[in-house]
């Protein structure tokens, strides 16, 4: 159960293992070889009452995730993949493997779910 985006931090940084998981591009130089960045891309309501009070929304986001080596970005694209899946996440998208010239090679993962008002997260096919 997902409430908020804190809660979903955390759920990526235990996958990452040994890497933290930032809210915002860190200003300051990133002293861990691997982390990732992420992001709420839409919150989106999908299902309203009578009243328009939202009952579930649709939640987009966006994992951009770094690592020392292109081999390395694979297996933890697939552990926070898998991470997301347990909580009620689909993946939708996961890019090809880049470079960044400051930061390193990175993926950027896409997970979605429907979340209701209670905060039970919903898979969807």
């Amino acid at each position: 159960m997902i409430e908020n985006v804190q809660q979903m931090r955390g759920v990526v940084e235990k996958a990452l293992k040994t890497g933290k998981c930032y809210l915002e591009y860190p200003q300051h130089k990133i002293k861990e070889p691997t982390f990732a960045i992420l992001s709420m891309v839409t919150n989106t309501p999908t299902l309203t009452e009578h009243d328009r009070t939202e009952v579930m929304n649709l939640i987009t986001y966006n994992i951009h995730i770094y690592a020392r080596s292109q081999t390395e970005i694979v297996d933890l694209a697939s552990d926070v993949s898998d991470a997301c899946a347990k909580i009620g996440f689909t993946r939708i998208g996961l890019t090809p493997a880049w470079n960044n010239p400051t930061m390193g090679p990175y993926r950027i993962l896409t997970v979605q779910a429907l979340l209701d008002k209670r905060g039970n997260t919903f898979t969807y096919s």
